[in-house]
């Protein structure tokens, strides 16, 4: 049940205190920021928040960036019959900023943002919560939850963490329950102490990010593949807005790794034992560009990887696709019909295109912008490429007017779009009906064949 007003959440009707057992409204974890630091206290009655001694408890240990762990909430009341709570963790220089995010535990929590909805919440921060089921049996006790925190991606400064709880007696009133929480308990980066040896992959060591050929363009996004990149077992980390720079940019660390590419960081965006997402430096000439990781980078104990040389391009056009082979149909929306423009076979709820829809493409390694971004800059506005370009839809030429932007993708939010993503914005011309192939050619350089889009009329 969601609530959507603050005043609504303290309402004394009995069917709306019960839905509260389920962890909602979110807000009511402690944290100052949030309604004056309102706690479950704000609803029900029985007493403050409190944290008796072998009654409650929150236990989180220090982390390894980027590295996924668990938490417990511990509530042991005798007297209670349903137990509730909601925690949410903020960036102790910034309270009101998310410090990590949370996934879900099957079968007993859920993850919110601060508008009720479910995550993920963009910028904003996290609530968890236990589900409505996991409220329940109706027996007294101990009640454990365990809850996966992601922390951030970087030494990002100390995380706080907020939690309010409940042990409701399920007398349908707000009265008589008993109320527990934590305010501030802290948690800090530990050193980097990655162990092993990066390694490449003997084939497909490093190349594009959407097309996966093994020359990589000036800025372009571009994928690592190998072994011993990450933490031993540990899930993929994707960057997050928290793990943005002091300038708002990509890190050139993400995990306690690092990428150099002609012995100049480069910006990551996802790590994982096996697989690393980057950004290209810039390449005004053709050459070959020396490739490496390194574990635990500026610390006593860095690790480095072997040296890989990739041929490496001022531009090099690729266009992403919905596929995982750089094949099939092209990732790309149809904004008149606001959906995917895909085959259902690729995408469920995919749409086709018809004749004069406006539909959107994305890519990369299309080359200088103007304005130009370095490696890491998110694009704050249109920024349009420089070089020469033409695009061929079912052997058709789309007119030049049809293409209302090429370049790339903005972002001022710094939410959505990624340093190195371009987009193709452009009215369909009249082409036949079917999987049509799309060839963008920038330059003397075209995207990789076997990209299609459905048409249907």
């Amino acid at each position: 049940m969601r609530i959507p007003a603050f005043f609504l959440a303290c309402s004394i009707v009995p069917a709306v205190l019960h839905a509260h057992v389920n962890g909602t409204p979110a807000g009511y974890a402690g944290a100052p920021s949030d309604h004056n630091g309102a706690t479950c206290a704000n609803c029900h009655t029985g007493g403050p928040p409190v944290n008796s001694a072998g009654r409650f408890s929150l236990s989180v240990s220090n982390f390894s960036p980027g590295v996924q762990q668990n938490i417990s909430v511990q509530i042991n009341d005798t007297q209670g019959r349903l137990f509730a709570f909601q925690l949410t963790a903020r960036l102790a220089s910034d309270p009101t900023k998310p410090g990590g995010t949370f996934s879900p535990t099957p079968g007993q929590t859920q993850v919110l943002c601060a508008n009720g909805q479910t995550a993920p919440c963009g910028s904003g921060v996290q609530y968890v919560t236990n589900l409505p089921a996991a409220a329940q049996p109706l027996t007294p006790g101990t009640r454990t939850f365990t809850i996966i925190w992601n922390p951030p991606g970087r030494d990002v400064g100390a995380v706080l963490f907020y939690v309010s709880a409940i042990a409701a007696n399920n007398d349908g009133t707000a009265t008589g329950d008993h109320l527990y929480g934590a305010s501030g308990q802290q948690a800090s980066a530990a050193p980097c102490s990655l162990t092993g040896i990066p390694a490449f992959n003997s084939q497909r060591a490093v190349e594009d990010a959407a097309a996966f050929r093994n020359t990589i363009a000036s800025n372009g996004l571009i994928t690592l593949n190998g072994s011993g990149f990450f933490a031993a077992g540990a899930p993929p980390y994707v960057a997050n807005l928290s793990d943005l720079d002091n300038n708002g940019n990509w890190p050139t660390e993400l995990g306690c790794v690092s990428v150099m590419v002609n012995e100049t960081p480069a910006p990551i965006y996802y790590v994982s034992a096996h697989q690393i997402n980057a950004q290209a430096i810039s390449f005004p000439n053709s050459e070959g560009a020396g490739v490496q990781v390194i574990l635990n980078p500026g610390t006593a104990n860095q690790i480095k990887g072997p040296v890989y040389v990739v041929p490496a391009v001022p531009l090099s056009p690729e266009l992403f696709t919905f596929g995982p082979a750089g094949t099939g149909n092209a990732a790309a929306f149809n904004v008149t019909k606001n959906g995917y423009l895909a085959d259902t076979s690729e995408v469920p709820s995919g749409v086709s295109a018809a004749p004069g829809d406006i539909i959107e493409l994305f890519g990369t390694g299309f080359g200088g912008t103007n304005p130009s971004y370095l490696p890491g800059q998110f694009a704050l506005t249109q920024a349009p490429i420089v070089s020469s370009f033409s695009i061929t839809i079912g052997g058709v030429k789309v007119p030049s007017g049809n293409i209302s932007y090429i370049g790339l993708a903005p972002d001022p939010t710094r939410q959505g779009n990624a340093p190195g993503l371009y987009t193709i914005v452009m009215r369909l011309p009249s082409v036949p009906d079917g999987d049509q192939p799309v060839t963008v050619t920038v330059g003397n350089s075209s995207t990789q064949s076997g990209v299609t889009i459905p048409v249907r009329r």
